[in-house]
Parts: C-alpha cells; structure tokens; sequence
C-alpha cells in the first residue's frame, strides 16, 4: 500500500511540478533571463494560461518520454497576428521537447 502510495505521488503530484518547473525555467531562459539576468524570475508557470497534461491525452501513441507536458492555453490578443491554430502548432512543437 505505500508502495502505490509513493508511485501515486511520482507520477501525479510530483511528476506535474517537475514538468512545471523545467518548463518555467525553459521559457526563462529563452526570454526573461536573457534580457535581465541578474533579474528576480518566478520559475513557476502562470495556472491562467498554462496546464500540465498527461502525455495519454495527446494525439498520435505515445512511446517514451515524461508522463506529462506543460500544455499553453492560447489566446488571441488585440493586434496579434497568430490565429489559434498557429498557436496550436507551436505548442505542440514545443511539447515534443519536454
């Protein structure tokens, strides 16, 4: 029984704050270390926009890799010239590396 309770832990709790926190500081350092560096960062990823998914709810099989990915919720801004669809590409993109 804690057997499952620890494999539980890994691979929900655990495995989500991870994939979080290296997704965070993936970003930072693609664009907010990098124009500050001696700068205070948040390494967390902001909830409203951001989910972590399990790697299951992706299209295609799935054959290896982390048990989750950090999935972006995009949104349209004003002005913005990336449609939904772009946004989507991108991201999926980019879980391919996490």
């Amino acid at each position: 029984k804690a057997c499952v309770a620890v494999r539980d832990y890994l691979d929900e709790t655990l495995g989500r704050y991870i994939v979080n926190v290296t997704e965070a500081a993936f970003l930072c350092s693609q664009t907010v270390c990098t124009r500050e560096p001696s700068g205070v960062a948040f390494l967390h990823l902001d909830p409203a926009e951001w989910s972590i998914v399990p790697r299951t709810k992706l299209p295609g099989t799935v054959t290896s890799g982390p048990s989750y990915v950090a999935h972006r919720r995009f949104r349209k801004v004003e002005g913005e010239g990336a449609s939904v669809s772009q946004a989507g590409k991108e991201n999926s993109a980019r879980n391919q590396y996490l």
